[in-house]
């Protein structure tokens, strides 16, 4: 039991971590794209994907243990 809990403490840590890591990018991407003058030949940071990989950091305690 006491492995089962040290587990379930490390899951929960861990996703705590990739959720605000999620959130932190993703705030420094928006700030990045805000910054963009409207006639730069810069392009925005496309964020149509990036849930996903963090959900697949996510679902990487449960595939491999």
């Amino acid at each position: 039991k006491d492995l089962d809990k040290r587990y379930e403490v490390m899951r929960k840590t861990v996703e705590y971590a990739i959720d605000k890591c999620e959130i932190e990018v993703s705030n420094l991407i928006e700030e990045y794209n805000e910054s963009l003058p409207e006639d730069s030949d810069y392009t925005e940071v496309d964020t149509v994907d990036l849930s996903s990989k963090f959900s697949e950091l996510n679902d990487y305690v449960e595939d491999y243990s």
